[in-house]
């Protein structure tokens, strides 16, 4: 066991690190791309992902979370897998192959996205093959190894292929050469380090026991992808490719550096509250810490973010992409509604209310699909925004009353008034950063964003610094101070294991 917990521990600090460095590395190389490339390029690209990602969840039918999450392996559920996930990479590989010529005005109306969607189809056969030894990694809890490969391969394939080739003039396929270099590149490392047999295996008891649990998985999965790029579809089909690039971008700025940590939380938070899943104190104790925590934490930035929208989109982005400017500001309100709702599905996963998720998910993709193809014909990009935005906060509401059931704490007591450190500190951060703005001469902002966003930034991050010392700070001053200082047998654990271990 202590084995066990000191591989995770290892693996948590790897994975965070890796998350900062490839958000950073992230927000660099959109930067330089948009400069690159016309938003056209970003609208072919978001639309392909959305069709392959469309695909991905049947093309391996949940066996690599299966050969995580399988207590004892053998070694003919290695060779399934990989037999099932090269085989089944192959076929949809062929299918999109055939296809594309007759689905992708169905997404975007543009002659363009057929050999766009040919050449990203080749992820299939590539994750097929490589997907084996990525999930032995993980099973083995290798995210030292996992992460050090994710940031070198990163690296090569964006910063030299993927910029050199826009250099020259490549367009749209610089984003994508990227993007499929990183995967080959991930895969011959993965698999010179974990020498997995590749013989074939058909027989029907080598598969079973792993597709009971990953096509459930992959069903979940699938619905929870389908809710999640909903906006992207309809901008696409209806608004075209140069919308879509303006929109995806906004995304793009907050989120990759809020979701990439926010995603390093829920890697320890799921095991975590799985293991203690009967006691539904300690359960409800962690969760309610989580989210004041993470709230305190996500609400300030985007609070920011919002305010500072036209700064950052000249800085990151740069002059063409002013259109973004609205959008990140619906959007910095929409991250942190959406970024906390993931932790109540954890929950659901953790205490196996797989079927209540379920449920949530398809009431969200009818009410969000209705509500977009009455909304976009008369307030386009902004009112697909606008709509996401309410979308989320009814679909966290939903979410309050199903975990009210599950860990019996009171709404208004624990969870609205939990979350006023994070309201107040967002409102210290975003009016500072209004009232520094008012300040600034009118003409500063457009002649050296870089220079106001750092002003925001100093000031922000001042005032979330006295948001956390003023009274309503108590709170969050508590859970730091009884997970990082108390006197545990976790109290010279790195931070984030620190957290969100059970005490």
């Amino acid at each position: 066991m202590g084995t066990l917990q000191q591989k995770a521990v290892k693996g948590i600090t790897w994975s965070t690190a890796a998350t900062i460095v490839n958000a950073v590395m992230q927000i660099g190389y959109t930067s330089i791309m948009a400069r690159l490339l016309d938003p056209k390029a970003f609208g072919l690209v978001a639309t392909s992902q959305l069709i392959i990602r469309f695909a991905v969840y049947f093309s391996e039918m949940g066996l690599g979370k299966a050969l995580i999450q399988k207590e004892k392996l053998e070694d003919s559920d290695v060779r399934a897998a990989f037999t099932g996930t090269a085989l089944l990479g192959v076929f949809f590989f062929v299918a999109t192959l055939v296809a594309a010529p007759h689905i992708y005005r169905q997404f975007l109306d543009d002659e363009a996205l057929v050999d766009v969607i040919k050449f990203m189809s080749l992820n299939f056969v590539v994750t097929g093959l490589v997907g084996t030894s990525l999930n032995l990694l993980r099973r083995r809890l290798e995210f030292q190894t996992l992460s050090i490969i994710e940031i070198s391969t990163y690296i090569f394939s964006y910063a030299v292929v993927g910029v050199g080739l826009a250099m020259q003039g490549f367009g749209v396929y610089a984003l994508l050469s990227a993007t499929l270099t990183q995967s080959i590149l991930t895969g011959i490392i993965a698999y010179a380090l974990v020498r997995h047999s590749v013989a074939p295996i058909f027989k029907w008891t080598a598969y079973k026991g792993l597709l009971a649990y990953g096509s459930r998985m992959s069903l979940i999965s699938f619905l929870e992808f389908i809710s999640n790029n909903m906006d992207t579809f309809i901008i696409g089909r209806q608004l075209g490719a140069r919308a879509l690039g303006f929109y995806n971008r906004a995304w793009m700025l907050i989120f990759l550096p809020i979701i990439n940590l926010s995603t390093s939380v829920s890697r320890v938070l799921f095991p975590t509250l799985s293991s203690i899943q009967s006691d539904i104190e300690r359960l409800r104790r962690v969760y309610l810490d989580t989210i004041k925590f993470v709230a305190f934490g996500v609400v300030p930035i985007c609070a920011g973010v919002a305010v500072a929208s036209e700064e950052a989109v000249l800085t990151l982005l740069g002059p063409r992409w002013t259109a973004s400017i609205p959008l990140l500001q619906l959007i910095a309100l929409v991250a942190p509604v959406k970024i906390l709702m993931t932790f109540g599905g954890i929950i659901c996963d953790a205490t196996d209310r797989l079927q209540t998720k379920m449920k949530l998910e398809l009431v969200y993709i009818i009410f969000l699909a209705t509500a977009l193809l009455f909304v976009f014909r008369d307030y386009g990009v902004i009112g697909v925004a606008i709509m996401v935005l309410i979308a989320e906060i009814f679909k966290n509401i939903a979410y309050a009353f199903v975990l009210k059931r599950i860990l019996g704490y009171s709404i208004y007591k624990d969870v609205v008034l939990g979350y006023v450190p994070a309201a107040a500190a967002g409102v210290l951060v975003g009016g500072s950063i209004y009232l520094v703005r008012l300040l600034m001469p009118a003409t500063f902002i457009a002649e050296v964003p870089l220079a106001a966003l750092g002003i925001d930034a100093v000031v922000g991050g001042a005032m979330l610094v006295v948001g956390l010392i003023i009274p309503t700070g108590a709170p969050i001053r508590h859970i730091v101070w009884q997970r990082f200082l108390g006197k545990s047998k976790l109290a010279s654990k790195p931070i984030l294991v620190r957290l969100f271990m059970p005490q």
